[in-house]
């Protein structure tokens, strides 16, 4: 009888495969469509070396988790600034957020991580390659710059030590498996909005790479999983939508949609909701690449 992988093994085993068929695929389809230019290969390559930084300080620094972040912290907007990342369209939505509040600020899964990958040679993970997770959400400070928003992503529990630089990072962390997982993150983040402050939590309904499972491009996105809307509706916050989109010639576009306060009242509904976001996104998406 095999025995049950442990929490370590599942978090491993949830990590990409480079010689899964479907990983192959999508990463030529990223390479292809994102790093069309010099300027787009030049900036994504010194991503990915920024990060590597990132990581090689924090995990030697795990018992200084103050640090960690402040780097964490200094490495998105630099990041940011590299890929160019910029408020493209619907700012004036930003308007609608109230000042000091709490927000879910709902994305693409755009496979930036994926681009940047890091080769692990050095790193004590026991990983081939690592997919850095601030490339994931990193432009989306100018967001969270423009409504002055703490911004916290929420994110499947990475392995080993990864997971300890996720914790000192400020991640709101969910478990790979097991019964529960949306109550977790829904307990999560009212804790830490209970302490006060204006937070924005960034949640990617997908559940991984956009264009991945379903055999798209890099915008054709995934089933959307209802669980950020759950969060939303339970705790009474306002859904903010963001498409991110990497123009190869110009950075990476920002394109902010028409945000919603969800309540209690709204669960009843959370399947339409979701599948109506995931349509209002994959609209937008569509524009951009008709250009």
């Amino acid at each position: 009888m095999t025995e049950k992988m442990g929490p370590q093994d599942n978090r491993i085993a949830r990590q990409p495969n480079p010689a899964d068929p479907q990983e192959i695929r999508i990463r030529k389809r990223l390479e292809k469509e994102l790093l069309a230019t010099k300027w787009a290969q030049k900036a994504i390559e010194e991503a990915r070396e920024k990060q590597a930084q990132f990581l090689r300080g924090a995990l030697v620094n795990l018992e200084n988790p103050p640090m960690i972040l402040k780097d964490y912290r200094a490495l998105l907007q630099r990041l940011a600034d590299i890929t160019k990342a910029h408020l493209a369209g619907g700012e004036s939505y930003l308007k609608e957020i109230p000042k000091g509040n709490a927000v879910i600020l709902i994305t693409n899964h755009l496979g930036m991580a994926k681009v940047t990958r890091i080769a692990n040679e050095d790193l004590p993970i026991a990983l081939p390659e690592i997919e850095a997770f601030p490339s994931r959400h990193a432009a989306l400070v100018r967001v969270t710059d423009k409504i002055g928003a703490s911004l916290h992503e929420t994110a499947i529990e990475l392995p080993s030590l990864l997971f300890e630089v996720q914790k000192a990072c400020g991640v709101i962390t969910i478990p790979v498996e097991g019964e529960g997982r949306t109550e977790k993150l829904t307990q999560d983040v009212a804790a830490l909005i209970g302490k006060g402050g204006a937070f924005a939590f960034v949640m990617y309904p997908e559940g991984g790479t956009s264009g991945k499972r379903n055999e798209g491009g890099p915008y054709d996105l995934d089933e959307f999983h209802p669980g950020a809307f759950v969060v939303a509706a339970k705790l009474g916050l306002e859904v903010l939508p963001v498409c991110q989109y990497f123009n190869p010639e110009e950075g990476l576009e920002l394109h902010i949609l028409k945000p919603m306060t969800l309540s209690g009242s709204d669960l009843p509904r959370i399947k339409e909701i979701t599948e109506n976001v995931k349509a209002q996104m994959q609209g937008k998406l569509d524009s951009l690449q008709s250009r």
